[in-house]
């Protein structure tokens, strides 16, 4: 396991950072924590207040509005909220290539680069997340 792939959970700063003291203390055998990249995310109705310095190590972790886990965008608010927009640029930009390199291939030949390379880019962790059209949302058009 590497430190990238650990969220931790409190709902106190003051619980917060006595858990990243017990990370650092049994991450010191193993060399795992490394506080310039940790970041801290708060959500919920503290997400526009300043809060207080965490450390790892006598290290400041740095305080973050968006954050990236597991390929997944999730933006600061009141709600966990996520960013989908990350992923548009990367489908279309990988439509755009199958369409313009694959002219020539037959119907069916598109279809399956279209769904083995650019369905993939909008649809990984679809059933985790609740995608819905207000907002800042992005709609698919293909």
């Amino acid at each position: 396991m590497h430190a990238d792939d650990i969220i931790l959970l409190s709902a106190s700063v003051v619980m917060l950072q006595k858990m990243l003291s017990v990370c650092h203390t049994k991450g010191l055998e193993i060399d795992v924590f490394n506080a310039k990249k940790s970041t801290v995310f708060v959500v919920g109705k503290m997400c526009d207040m300043e809060i207080g310095c965490l450390q790892i190590g006598g290290n400041y972790i740095s305080w973050c509005t968006q954050m990236k886990y597991l390929g997944i965008h999730f933006r600061s608010d009141y709600n966990l909220d996520y960013d989908v927009n990350y992923a548009v640029p990367k489908f279309y930009t990988s439509r755009n290539s199958i369409c313009n390199h694959a002219h020539f291939a037959s119907e069916i030949w598109k279809l399956f680069l279209l769904e083995s390379y650019c369905l993939p880019l909008i649809s990984y962790s679809c059933e985790a997340l609740n995608y819905n059209n207000t907002g800042t949302d992005t709609a698919f058009c293909v």
